[in-house]
């Protein structure tokens, strides 16, 4: 039985999406392991759609999670390198929700931002992994998505744990993975710690 009393820690993923945003959290409470996923499919443009996918994103944080308990990992999924449909559109998308989490969680929590090739390698141990690919392993890992922007996001909710709990299992690619994404968001807290004593 869960101790009522006992803190749940929160991982965060999210893949920002024009058409669909994959959310998902991870919540752990003594061990428990509870997941969420949301995708958040919008007709809205401009200032109002990056407005509303925020304030879906928040609304959706604050249902599954309790007032006292944190969130201690985030991780938003970066653009790919080839990345040209709409690519304005999305950027606005993905700044708005790092953003939202600076301003929301910052500085318990740092929003890791991941590269698609590096998100894939971690969850699909294939950098390479197909969105078909990418859903089979979010579904058999117990997750359940309806499109391979919630397996997405799973995968980052997962990441997005490891790179903070230290007694997590992972395979070597796994720790290749996560040792490359910790190097690139320590030089990126280090900037910001600079600017911010500079600037205060």
């Amino acid at each position: 039985m869960t101790n009522p009393k006992a803190r749940t820690r929160h991982y965060i993923g999210i893949d920002p999406s024009v058409r669909g945003t994959g959310v998902a959290i991870i919540s752990v409470t003594d061990g428990e392991v509870q997941q969420h996923t949301l995708r958040i499919a919008l007709k809205e443009s401009g200032p109002a759609l990056l407005y509303l996918q925020c304030n879906v994103f928040k609304n959706f944080v604050r249902d599954a999670r309790c007032s006292d308990d944190k969130i201690v990992g985030i991780c938003i999924e970066g653009p790919s390198l080839n990345s040209t449909n709409r690519a304005d559109t999305l950027g606005q998308i993905r700044g708005a929700y790092n953003l939202f989490c600076m301003q929301e969680y910052w500085p318990s929590v740092y929003p890791n931002e991941i590269p698609p090739n590096s998100l894939k390698k971690f969850f699909a141990g294939e950098g390479t992994a197909t969105k078909e690919a990418m859903k089979r392993v979010a579904e058999d890992r117990g997750w359940i998505v309806n499109s391979h922007d919630e397996a997405d996001a799973a995968g980052l909710a997962e990441l997005a744990r490891a790179l903070v709990d230290k007694d997590m299992q992972l395979t070597r690619r796994q720790l290749e993975a996560v040792k490359v994404i910790r190097g690139q968001n320590q030089t990126s807290r280090l900037l910001l710690s600079k600017n911010l004593i500079t600037n205060i």
